[in-house]
């Protein structure tokens, strides 16, 4: 799909100016109905779901390598990229249902901390050992 294609585009090389989410929102504003799609609604349609579980599956992959050297757990890396992922795609379909394109940069900048927020969960989500 164009959409995948232009996501893949976008972080190859990962973008050193800017942010992710930033990154992400350009390509949604781009193929909006194309994201949305792709995102909330392919995994459901069985012409498209064999496409959206391998695009997902792109997509986690990278994010947990991207996650390797600050997540050593492997399942919590998993988990972790899957959130993140999760929360960033989601976010930008609801901004592009209901958001302004010129407050793009605003909410852009509020997905990446909300990003950063769940990658630091895992330290809030790590078993902690009451001595006796």
């Amino acid at each position: 799909s164009e959409v995948a294609d232009d996501i893949a585009a976008a972080f190859d090389p990962l973008p050193l100016s800017g942010t992710v989410s930033a990154a992400v929102l350009r390509v949604a504003r781009r193929h909006p109905d194309a994201f949305r799609l792709l995102w909330r609604h392919a995994a459901t349609e069985p012409e498209f779901s064999d496409f959206a579980a391998v695009f997902r599956a792109s997509a986690y992959n990278f994010t947990e390598g991207l996650l390797a050297e600050q997540i050593a757990d492997p399942v919590m890396r998993h988990w972790t990229a899957r959130s993140v992922l999760g929360y960033l795609y989601e976010g930008v379909c609801l901004w592009l249902d209901d958001g302004e394109r010129a407050r793009d940069d605003e909410v852009a900048k509020a997905l990446s901390i909300g990003m950063h927020a769940i990658i630091g969960a895992r330290h809030v989500a790590s078993p902690v050992v009451v001595p006796d």
